[in-house]
């Protein structure tokens, strides 16, 4: 089972201290305690909505990126393999109109 807060909670603290941040100066651009912080980069809690919209703000990081595991297989998620399906068939059908066109 993926654990969502833990992926959340590494990724967050693996960007702040990328950006050479303290918990005390993170937890200070974000309006949240110290203990709030760790409670989340421990995987204890979980962030609203605003709150990753601060983090995106203060550390300039896309939200998407702080969901990422390698440990997600792209097999685990199947609408990843109907998007991606899709996506080749569609680009496949763009190829063949540009190919009449340029002849």
């Amino acid at each position: 089972m993926i654990d969502i807060k833990k992926i959340l909670g590494e990724n967050l603290k693996n960007y702040r201290k990328l950006l050479n941040l303290s918990q005390e100066e993170l937890s200070e651009k974000l309006n949240i305690s110290v203990n709030h912080l760790s409670y989340i980069e421990t995987g204890k809690r979980f962030i609203s909505s605003d709150l990753l919209e601060k983090i995106y703000e203060e550390m300039n990081i896309n939200p998407s990126a702080l969901f990422y595991s390698p440990d997600i297989k792209k097999s685990d998620i199947p609408q990843i393999d109907l998007i991606e399906s899709a996506i080749d068939s569609k680009v496949a059908e763009l190829k063949d109109e540009l190919r009449k066109i340029v002849g």
